[in-house]
């Protein structure tokens, strides 16, 4: 009876909501639950630094509830607890969703509206995540050895082996054409953006202190793409393709032996952005996007000129709204600036704020338990702090994102990491964005004054840690 009547409140609100034309809706059940709430992350835009995040909490039945608000097809991903599933979703979808928490991957089912999309979308990255591994391993392996030619002919395989289990999926699943041809344009784009990032990160694998050198395949491989097509605008597969071309357009404008400023590199994407594209609303997106790499790497004034072109002259309000968002809750990372206080629990729940160290050097080391970088900086985490044992005006403050407040327990004390721990469960925790943490183990440096030193500063295993450190106790 109850769950005729949680339907039927289900059925009532997709038909009151679908009028509006701007909401997909997700709902639907959790067995055996043991997360508290599931995460629907979504891309409204073009860029990778900029999520949309919906927080449908988990009654104790299992069943929850969400609204998501859309304008246009997204990509996106669900992740209850550990688990994480690639979502799509279009204006009016209204999904029913049943997940087994302790089967995640097996039981991630979707009916009504848009499930063939959804149910063909999961399909597809369940059949080839084996694939996909193996490709990958297979890479590493011969990494520092495989030529761009090879590279490419190698991609070039796996990308039309996806597109062809695409098609088949298409005639199992039945999607909506939409989605179809949304599908095959990200499928194509993401594999193409790995061959455009390959030097880059071929160099990177091989520890080489100079840029890259482009083969003749390579010229030819960026030369064959498209890079106007401006119905791909709000594509973020698409964007970072073309965000990644304008790297190589720089890298190849450098002259032997030229070193580059970060600032000097922005002003060459800008640059690029104006030859090389010639659609104006793509030559928007590109700058949205680049503004949100800059904002993730805490370089912002480097690309304000980009900022404010795009805010004046963009038609995409969500966008311009969120990267204004962005914009503000970045500014007191600026070094020289207060750091922002927070409050949180130690391993005894005992309330601590960063406050409570005022008048102490801070090194902040924000981690987790399941980060590989992080817990392979523990040990040398441990050694520093042997260096400071006798000085008590520093402090090492470690704070967790874990979701696992237990195993964060166990692991501070069978490893025996020293220094003031906190935790700030879950990735989409506040001090996350506050402190944006795009990416973990980051550390920052905090002056005896509460002004922050360094926004990235190095990790303990740098040999430059301790010297820094000591500049900042005298």
């Amino acid at each position: 009876m109850r769950k005729i009547i949680f339907l039927f409140f289900l059925i009532v609100s997709i038909q009151t909501l679908q009028a509006f034309n701007n909401y997909a809706i997700i709902c639907g059940r959790v067995k055996n639950a043991q997360s508290k709430e599931l995460n629907i992350v979504i891309y409204k835009d073009a860029s990778s630094g900029l999520e949309f995040v919906f927080n449908p909490r988990i009654d104790p039945e299992g069943n929850f509830k969400a609204f998501v608000d859309i304008e246009f097809p997204v990509i996106g991903y669900l992740k209850l607890g550990q688990h994480a599933s690639p979502i799509y979703l279009q204006p009016d979808d209204s999904l029913y969703l049943v997940i087994d928490e302790s089967n995640f991957n097996g039981s991630v089912k979707f009916s009504g509206k848009g499930e063939a999309n959804l149910n063909m979308y999961t399909a597809f990255f369940y059949l080839t995540e084996i694939a996909m591994k193996d490709k990958s391993s297979k890479v590493k392996r011969s990494f520092n050895d495989v030529s761009d030619e090879e590279f490419i002919f190698t991609n070039d395989s796996f990308t039309r082996t996806q597109l062809n289990i695409i098609d088949s999926l298409k005639k199992v699943f039945e999607p909506s054409s939409e989605f179809y041809l949304y599908f095959k344009t990200e499928t194509y784009y993401r594999n193409a953006n790995q061959v455009v990032s390959f030097p880059l990160m071929k160099n990177y694998m091989n520890k080489s202190n100079t840029p890259p050198t482009y083969s003749k395949p390579f010229v030819d491989f960026i030369s064959n793409q498209n890079l106007n097509d401006e119905t791909l605008s709000r594509h973020p597969d698409y964007i970072k393709f073309l965000n990644s071309t304008l790297t190589y357009f720089v890298i190849a404008s450098l002259q032997p032996n030229e070193n580059i400023s970060i600032e000097e590199l922005y002003n060459r994407k800008y640059k690029f952005i104006i030859q090389k594209i010639n659609s104006r609303k793509l030559q928007l997106a590109l700058m949205a996007a680049v503004t949100s790499e800059a904002l993730e790497n805490n370089q912002a004034k480097y690309v304000q000129k980009m900022y404010d072109e795009f805010i004046k002259e963009t038609a995409d309000v969500v966008l311009a709204n969120a990267l204004k968002d962005k914009m503000k809750e970045i500014a007191f990372l600026v070094n020289g600036s207060k750091a922002t206080n927070f409050t949180l629990s130690d391993l005894n729940g005992k309330k601590v704020s960063l406050n409570d160290f005022k008048g102490k050097l801070i090194y902040l080391d924000f981690w987790a338990t399941w980060c590989g970088p992080c817990m392979m900086e523990m040990p040398h985490s441990i050694e520093l702090q042997k260096k400071f044992v006798n000085d008590k005006n520093i402090v090492f403050l470690f704070v967790s994102i874990d979701d696992d407040e237990q195993k964060w327990k166990n692991v501070v004390k069978e490893r025996n990491i020293t220094g003031t721990h906190l935790i700030s469960p879950g990735r989409t925790s506040a001090i996350v964005k506050t402190y944006n943490l795009e990416s973990i183990p980051r550390h920052y440096l905090i002056g005896k004054d509460g002004m922050v030193i360094d926004t990235n500063a190095p990790g303990p295993s740098d040999k430059n840690t301790e010297q820094l450190i000591r500049k900042y106790l005298k």
